[in-house]
């Protein structure tokens, strides 16, 4: 914030300095006024009044002119800080004053879809959702499904397309097939060495992955941990960043947006972390500061 700090300083810098060079340009003029209205008609004294009065008029807008050209660069330079990090919250009561937040729907979050049932035509459950597949760019590529086993071992896993299922407001989906049909289809593997087997491209990332790693900036410093995703209209919008607090007490969520981050995969693509862009990192640090303060 310091620069914005040294701008409007600035602004009222120039400000203070333009009135007072008004001020001393109208009481020098009055002063000459009286000094010489001996030697002046009183229709010379009038025009000089005039003139006085122009030029401070023309004085005064200029100085608002360049006041108002500060203040609007300050909320320029604001509102792009603040485009890039806002505080997360999901209720009114966790706003801070004067610090811009995003407030995102549960029913956004990834959260509220993993683990969620899958049915089939005849209404049967069949599946339940254990991940989603994204792109870089953060475009869904498909759902994984999981279905049989115990605890999650011995699980069958199968991955749909994105139009493959349609959800309703409880983010139970419904997938256009028969049990039959479903249990037919191709069987997936996180291992990309398997055979037999649909596995992900080198392209594709898995959510879950996404939410086991952490934000870290292009020096490689770990600044937060990934909590959620935003998913709007098919894609991937924001990354839910905690951080502070203590043993996950009254931790503190920050929304990055996920363009212009980076996919750093770990542990053989166990695990996936993202890398904010410097500007991102640098309204991090900002969003941190405020909120601390």
């Amino acid at each position: 914030m310091k620069t914005y700090t040294k701008t409007l300083t600035a602004a009222a810098l120039l400000t203070t300095t333009a009135l007072t060079m008004t001020a001393y340009a109208m009481d020098n003029a009055e002063k000459s006024a009286k000094q010489n209205v001996t030697h002046y008609s009183a229709e010379d004294m009038n025009q000089a009044w005039d003139n006085t009065k122009d030029a401070a008029a023309e004085t005064w807008k200029d100085t608002k002119e360049v006041t108002a050209d500060a203040w609007d660069a300050t909320k320029e330079g604001a509102n792009d800080i603040y485009s890039e990090v806002k505080h997360f919250v999901t209720s009114e009561e966790q706003i801070v004053p004067n610090v811009p937040h995003a407030m995102v729907s549960e029913n956004s979050t990834t959260s509220y879809i993993l683990g969620n049932a899958v049915r089939d035509m005849s209404g049967n459950e069949i599946a339940t959702i254990q991940d989603i597949i994204i792109n870089e760019e953060g475009s869904i590529e498909g759902f994984i499904l999981s279905s049989g086993g115990v605890f999650g071992l011995g699980s069958r896993l199968v991955m749909v397309q994105p139009n493959s299922l349609s959800f309703n407001s409880n983010g139970e989906a419904a997938i256009m097939v028969s049990k039959d049909a479903y249990e037919s289809m191709a069987e997936f593997s996180y291992d990309t060495d398997s055979r037999n087997t649909v596995t992900l491209s080198d392209n594709q990332l898995s959510i879950r992955n996404l939410k086991d790693g952490v934000l870290k900036t292009k020096g490689g410093e770990s600044v937060a941990d990934i909590d959620d995703l935003v998913i709007e209209r098919g894609e991937v919008k924001h990354v839910i960043a905690t951080f502070g607090g203590t043993f996950g007490m009254n931790e503190t969520s920050a929304a990055v947006p996920f363009e212009n981050t980076t996919v750093e995969s770990v542990e053989g693509g166990k695990m996936s972390h993202i890398v904010m862009s410097p500007n991102q990192t640098r309204a991090f640090y900002t969003l941190q500061t405020r909120l601390e303060s």
